[in-house]
């Protein structure tokens, strides 16, 4: 069993390069002072009441009204990339046997 990390605060930023990047942390004011060392501008934030896992808080960006259509595709993105996170592998495993068995039993009807 695993405990998945919570946060309560997420942030889109931009780097130097002009590369945007979806952040988590659990305390806004020093998340704050690390972006502006590291030359980052603060595109988006959003804090919550409540800790909350990454999906919980990319789910609660999403529907916000403030967020750019730029920031949305990588919020997309990264809500993607979380959720095939979660595929167990024992589910890509069967997944595999199923395909299989699907592959013989086509092979047998020819």
């Amino acid at each position: 069993m695993s405990i998945e990390k919570t946060f309560d605060c997420l942030f889109v930023t931009v780097d130097d390069k002009n590369r945007r990047t979806v952040r988590f942390a659990n305390d806004l004011t020093k998340r704050l002072i690390v972006f502006k060392r590291a030359n980052f501008q603060v595109l988006f934030s959003l804090q919550s009441d409540k800790q909350m896992t990454k999906l919980e808080l990319l789910e609660l960006a999403r529907d916000d009204d403030n967020l750019d259509v730029n920031d949305e595709e990588l919020i997309d993105r990264a809500l993607l990339k979380i959720k095939n996170k979660n595929v167990s592998a024992q589910d890509v495993l069967d997944t595999i046997r199923e395909r299989h068995k699907q592959q013989q039993q086509d092979n047998l009807t020819v």
